[in-house]
């Protein structure tokens, strides 16, 4: 695997700088991930619009940080399921929650058609049955909502295979729970 080094907040170069003080600004640190995505200045700062917007909707935080962590896990991304368990923790979902979550299972229905949807999509690269769909509208999600689930998708799917071509350090507790599958 090639090798990636994390730009260094401290001597980033004025444009790579730029971009990590808005991810300093918008999360309060700077994950280890956003310094690797700092190599490429411009793309941090596009998916930090992105993120900025596509969480900025109908959907709860909560909800974005479910479907954000059983889209890492599908992807067997465990610095994002580690991300999104501890934010995850932080918008009131308790672990136990996050971490069935995380193998698809929800606590209540709403949640739960949600999950369904976003797996679907993932494992079946957005060709989802429409009974998933009818699902999501049953329990009062608009067609914008639903749209913003797949921006979520992809907003994560992108970050998980950033840090797979990248590695970075994880900087967050690490769930003992999830066992990604050793690629080869």
């Amino acid at each position: 695997m090639p090798t990636f080094n994390p730009v260094n907040p401290k001597t980033a170069d004025d444009e790579a700088k730029a971009a990590l003080d808005l991810v300093q600004v918008t999360f309060g640190g700077i994950p280890n991930l956003m310094k690797m995505l700092a190599i490429a200045p411009n793309v941090l700062k596009g998916i930090m619009a992105f993120n900025q917007e596509v969480t900025s909707g109908e959907l709860t935080t909560s909800l974005v940080e479910q479907v954000a962590l059983v889209t890492s896990g599908i992807n067997q991304c465990e610095y994002c399921v580690a991300a999104h368990v501890h934010v995850g923790q932080q918008t009131g979902l308790s672990r136990d929650e996050l971490i069935c979550n995380l193998q698809g299972e929800a606590s209540d229905s709403k949640t739960q058609a949600v999950l369904n949807f976003a797996r679907a999509v993932v494992n079946n690269r957005g060709q989802v049955d429409v009974s998933l769909v009818n699902a999501l509208r049953d329990h009062g999600l608009s067609n914008k909502a639903i749209v913003e689930i797949v921006g979520v998708i992809g907003l994560y799917t992108f970050l998980n295979y950033v840090k797979h071509l990248t590695e970075p350090t994880l900087d967050f507790p690490v769930v003992e729970e999830f066992q990604p599958k050793v690629s080869v």
